[in-house]
């Protein structure tokens, strides 16, 4: 759908644009976890007019397009857990340095690409299993 070019980073890229949107979806049953997304807003933006086929889109359908890459992402990662499990609706969130809390979770992997010359990065939490102490684990800005 987005065409060929996604570059795998061992880091984030770096990117000029000063906004970034993060979009999560949490997976519970069998497989207990979540799948993040992280763009920039320029990023989100290019991926957006491709999925809706128009420019110049507002802010709620730039952050409908990262949630639904989340969702995409979060289907993909569901697909190789045991199951059954559910997906939550898609939270996106606005902001370029910020603690993401996932309580009783554990990062198991990250990728980082570049596409567009802009970075896109994806984290998979996984619970703790047993851990009753608080959240396991933070990332600061991914």
């Amino acid at each position: 759908m987005f065409g060929g070019g996604m570059e795998r980073l061992d880091s984030e890229a770096s990117s000029d644009d000063a906004r970034f949107l993060t979009g999560c979806v949490q997976l519970t049953g069998a497989w207990e976890g979540a799948s993040v997304v992280r763009c920039s807003y320029k990023l989100a933006a290019q991926l957006a007019s491709t999925m809706f086929g128009a420019e110049d889109l507002a802010m709620e359908e730039v952050c409908d397009a990262i949630g639904e890459i989340a969702n995409l992402t979060a289907g993909a990662v569901q697909a190789l857990m045991p199951s059954p499990s559910e997906l939550s609706p898609p939270s996106v969130v606005e902001g370029k340095e910020y603690k993401l809390v996932i309580p009783h979770c554990l990062v198991t992997k990250r990728a980082y690409f570049r596409f567009n010359e802009e970075p896109f990065t994806i984290v998979v939490y996984e619970g703790a299993e047993g851990d009753t102490s608080g959240p396991a684990t933070t990332a600061t800005a991914l």
